[in-house]
Protein backbone atom coordinates (compact mmCIF):
# COMPACT_ATOMS: atom_id res chain seq x y z
CA UNK A 1 0.00 0.00 0.00
CA UNK A 2 2.94 1.88 1.06
CA UNK A 3 4.41 2.00 -2.62
CA UNK A 4 1.09 2.21 -4.18
CA UNK A 5 0.07 5.56 -2.39
CA UNK A 6 3.04 7.28 -2.74
CA UNK A 7 4.45 6.34 -6.32
CA UNK A 8 1.62 6.29 -8.22
CA UNK A 9 -0.02 9.70 -6.84
CA UNK A 10 -3.06 9.08 -9.78
CA UNK A 11 -4.04 6.17 -7.62
CA UNK A 12 -5.12 8.70 -4.58
CA UNK A 13 -7.97 10.33 -6.95
CA UNK A 14 -9.22 6.93 -8.31
CA UNK A 15 -8.75 5.13 -4.77
CA UNK A 16 -11.17 8.39 -3.16
CA UNK A 17 -13.64 6.87 -5.23
CA UNK A 18 -13.95 3.27 -4.64
CA UNK A 19 -12.87 3.59 -0.80
CA UNK A 20 -15.46 4.27 2.25
CA UNK A 21 -14.26 6.59 5.09
CA UNK A 22 -13.84 3.46 7.02
CA UNK A 23 -11.03 1.87 4.88
CA UNK A 24 -9.23 5.30 4.96
CA UNK A 25 -9.30 5.76 8.63
CA UNK A 26 -8.25 1.75 9.22
CA UNK A 27 -5.63 2.24 6.52
CA UNK A 28 -4.30 5.81 8.06
CA UNK A 29 -4.33 4.53 11.63
CA UNK A 30 -2.27 1.82 10.49
CA UNK A 31 0.33 3.85 8.86
CA UNK A 32 1.03 6.14 11.89
CA UNK A 33 1.60 3.38 14.07
CA UNK A 34 3.98 1.82 11.19
CA UNK A 35 5.31 5.15 10.47
CA UNK A 36 4.84 4.74 7.06
CA UNK A 37 5.58 7.41 3.94
CA UNK A 38 2.04 6.97 2.62
CA UNK A 39 0.56 8.77 5.84
CA UNK A 40 0.58 12.14 4.58
CA UNK A 41 -1.18 10.63 1.36
CA UNK A 42 -3.95 9.26 2.81
CA UNK A 43 -4.13 12.43 5.38
CA UNK A 44 -4.90 13.89 1.73
CA UNK A 45 -7.75 11.17 1.24
CA UNK A 46 -8.72 11.92 3.93
CA UNK A 47 -9.40 15.17 3.49
CA UNK A 48 -10.98 14.69 -0.05
CA UNK A 49 -13.59 12.59 1.34
CA UNK A 50 -14.50 15.14 4.25
CA UNK A 51 -17.72 15.19 3.52
CA UNK A 52 -18.53 11.52 3.04
CA UNK A 53 -17.60 11.37 6.65
CA UNK A 54 -20.25 11.23 8.89
CA UNK A 55 -19.80 12.18 12.89
CA UNK A 56 -19.22 8.60 14.03
CA UNK A 57 -16.30 8.09 11.29
CA UNK A 58 -15.12 11.79 12.21
CA UNK A 59 -15.23 10.91 16.09
CA UNK A 60 -12.62 8.34 15.33
CA UNK A 61 -10.00 10.95 14.46
CA UNK A 62 -7.38 11.74 17.37
CA UNK A 63 -7.41 15.65 17.56
CA UNK A 64 -3.70 15.78 15.77
CA UNK A 65 -4.34 13.82 12.79
CA UNK A 66 -7.98 16.03 12.53
CA UNK A 67 -6.18 19.47 12.72
CA UNK A 68 -4.17 17.66 9.86
CA UNK A 69 -6.53 16.68 7.57
CA UNK A 70 -8.73 20.69 8.24
CA UNK A 71 -5.09 22.11 7.18
CA UNK A 72 -5.18 20.28 3.97
CA UNK A 73 -8.51 20.59 3.84
CA UNK A 74 -8.49 24.45 4.30
CA UNK A 75 -5.19 24.50 1.69
CA UNK A 76 -5.50 26.40 -1.41
CA UNK A 77 -4.88 23.94 -4.45
CA UNK A 78 -6.24 24.69 -7.51
CA UNK A 79 -5.89 20.91 -8.52
CA UNK A 80 -8.59 19.64 -5.61
CA UNK A 81 -11.83 21.09 -4.75
CA UNK A 82 -12.41 21.90 -1.41
CA UNK A 83 -15.40 21.74 0.41
CA UNK A 84 -17.13 24.70 1.42
CA UNK A 85 -16.74 26.98 3.94
CA UNK A 86 -20.01 26.23 5.34
CA UNK A 87 -19.09 22.45 5.33
CA UNK A 88 -15.76 23.19 7.19
CA UNK A 89 -18.17 24.73 9.79
CA UNK A 90 -20.69 21.84 9.90
CA UNK A 91 -17.36 19.32 10.13
CA UNK A 92 -15.48 21.10 12.74
CA UNK A 93 -18.95 21.59 14.94
CA UNK A 94 -19.84 17.77 14.48
CA UNK A 95 -15.94 17.20 15.74
CA UNK A 96 -15.83 19.32 18.56
CA UNK A 97 -19.33 17.76 20.07
CA UNK A 98 -18.28 14.33 19.47
CA UNK A 99 -14.67 14.74 21.14
CA UNK A 100 -16.77 17.13 23.55
CA UNK A 101 -19.45 14.37 24.20
CA UNK A 102 -16.24 11.89 24.64
CA UNK A 103 -14.83 13.96 27.65
CA UNK A 104 -11.63 14.27 25.31
CA UNK A 105 -12.08 17.67 24.54
CA UNK A 106 -9.86 20.39 26.09
CA UNK A 107 -8.41 24.01 26.24
CA UNK A 108 -5.40 22.92 23.90
CA UNK A 109 -7.21 20.50 21.61
CA UNK A 110 -9.54 23.46 20.95
CA UNK A 111 -7.45 25.89 20.69
CA UNK A 112 -5.90 23.47 18.29
CA UNK A 113 -8.84 23.15 15.92
CA UNK A 114 -9.79 26.98 15.90
CA UNK A 115 -6.69 27.91 14.83
CA UNK A 116 -6.56 25.48 12.32
CA UNK A 117 -9.14 26.94 10.44
CA UNK A 118 -8.83 29.95 8.59
CA UNK A 119 -10.86 33.01 8.90
CA UNK A 120 -12.60 32.47 5.65
CA UNK A 121 -13.42 29.15 6.44
CA UNK A 122 -15.66 30.46 9.51
CA UNK A 123 -18.85 30.50 8.03
CA UNK A 124 -20.64 30.15 11.85
CA UNK A 125 -18.85 30.40 15.22
CA UNK A 126 -22.03 29.32 17.17
CA UNK A 127 -20.52 25.94 18.00
CA UNK A 128 -16.53 27.75 19.28
CA UNK A 129 -18.68 29.43 21.50
CA UNK A 130 -20.97 26.89 22.84
CA UNK A 131 -18.34 23.96 22.98
CA UNK A 132 -16.16 26.93 25.07
CA UNK A 133 -19.07 27.55 27.51
CA UNK A 134 -19.08 24.01 28.17
CA UNK A 135 -15.75 23.79 29.16
CA UNK A 136 -16.26 26.53 31.44
CA UNK A 137 -19.37 25.03 32.92
CA UNK A 138 -16.93 21.77 33.93
CA UNK A 139 -15.06 23.88 35.67
CA UNK A 140 -11.41 23.54 35.13
CA UNK A 141 -10.93 27.23 33.67
CA UNK A 142 -11.26 29.20 36.83
CA UNK A 143 -8.28 31.65 35.85
CA UNK A 144 -8.07 34.50 33.62
CA UNK A 145 -4.92 33.33 32.26
CA UNK A 146 -6.26 30.21 31.07
CA UNK A 147 -8.79 32.21 29.62
CA UNK A 148 -6.67 34.44 28.03
CA UNK A 149 -4.60 31.14 26.49
CA UNK A 150 -7.73 30.35 25.10
CA UNK A 151 -9.07 32.98 23.49
CA UNK A 152 -5.43 34.56 22.18
CA UNK A 153 -6.51 37.75 23.63
CA UNK A 154 -4.45 40.08 26.09
CA UNK A 155 -7.59 41.24 28.09
CA UNK A 156 -9.93 39.26 30.13
CA UNK A 157 -13.59 40.28 31.07
CA UNK A 158 -14.45 37.39 32.27
CA UNK A 159 -15.41 37.59 36.16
Amino acid sequence: MDTLLCEFPEAVSILCGLVTPTWVLTVLAKARELDLRCKDVLIQMVARLLSRFSDEDLSQLSPEVFVLVLEETCREDPEVENISPKQISRTVDAYLKGISSQGALNHDVFRQIADAVPEKYRANQDTFFHVLEKLLESGLYKNCATLKAMSGKAGCDVP
